[in-house]
């Protein structure tokens, strides 16, 4: 996939690193399939590279040749840390491991680098280790926390890091990057992976076929639970299924044609309570670190059901 809309994020902490301003702790947020990884690796390797060279146009360029460079390709590098999800978590024995190998003193070069994938799917108790770690920064040694919802992360945690957004283009200028076409004038940033994914793609037609079966039929429940349990993104695809069906009822957007004929149309009424439970659900999900996501889904789906039914929703209540 092409990520042009890294460059200027490059530009600047190559110029941070040149003028030795780099923040201690980065942030670095956006959607999957915004080039977060990409440009974390960029940068751990522009930290740890023997031979960085300055030019006129870009400044410290990682060689890509050296001992250094070839470690970080390798993941081998002794003065970099990957901590990744474990479980459903990122727990705060992994955060104090990190605490324990920046105290140590470069191997290999000048810095360390740790980087915290999926820092958003920190616990409480691991999240506050940290933020004692960034209070207490060690020379030359750099955090960067990788995270798709910085908003799942503690305040205090965020005021530590300099956050760098990644924001790729959207809609027209989003394709034409792509080399792509859609009739869809709402295309954006939140589904990138279903536009350059043909996997994902696929499993987010299935779970619309599903959703939208259910919605019409009341039938289906159990399926769709179980493939909703299979994707982190499906919660989030059902907004955008929603949304889609009550733009398509207002004529704002022609929604594309599915298997399923819609006998029982749904009243405004019921759309909106039903992207109000799962946006709720998504708020939710979102915030609560130790949050059950299956129960949640099956009580989202019961509720949508029990709206399909004109019966009463208590879904405010089961969870909060």
């Amino acid at each position: 996939m092409t990520t042009s809309w890294l460059s200027s994020h490059k530009q600047l902490l190559l110029q941070q690193i040149k003028q030795q301003t780099l923040p201690h702790a980065l942030m670095v947020t956006g959607v999957t399939g915004s080039g977060k990884l990409e440009l974390v690796n960029w940068l751990a390797q522009a930290l740890l590279c023997q031979v960085s060279f300055v030019d006129e146009t870009n400044g410290i360029v990682p060689c890509l040749q050296c001992k250094g460079c070839h470690l970080v390709k390798q993941a081998s590098h002794p003065d970099l840390l990957h901590v990744e999800l474990t479980g459903n978590n990122v727990g705060v024995d992994q955060v104090r491991a990190l605490g324990r190998f920046l105290e140590k003193t470069a191997q290999f070069g000048q810095h360390q680098v740790a980087i915290v994938h999926q820092a958003d799917r920190l616990t409480e108790s691991a999240g506050n280790a940290l933020l004692k770690t960034l209070e207490e920064p060690t020379k030359n040694s750099f955090i960067v926390l990788i995270a798709n919802d910085e908003q799942r992360l503690l305040p205090t945690l965020i005021s530590r890091c300099r956050v760098v957004a990644i924001r790729p283009p959207i809609g027209e200028d989003l394709l034409q990057e792509l080399g792509g076409q859609s009739d869809d004038p709402f295309v954006n940033l939140s589904h990138l992976p279903e536009i350059t994914d043909p996997k994902i793609m696929a499993q987010f037609h299935q779970t619309r076929e599903k959703f939208h079966y259910f919605i019409t039929t009341t039938h289906g429940r159990m399926a769709l639970l179980e493939l909703l349990k299979s994707n982190d993104n499906s919660a989030r695809w059902l907004e955008k299924i929603i949304t889609d069906l009550v733009r398509g009822q207002s004529q704002w957007l022609h929604v594309e044609p599915t298997n399923v004929s819609f006998t029982n149309d749904l009243t405004k009424q019921q759309f909106w309570q039903i992207y109000n439970i799962i946006k709720q659900f998504n708020q939710k999900s979102a915030k609560l670190s130790q949050f059950n996501r299956e129960f949640g889904l099956e009580k989202l789906l019961v509720d949508i059901q029990m709206i399909l039914q004109n019966k009463e929703n208590e879904y405010g209540t089961a969870l909060s």
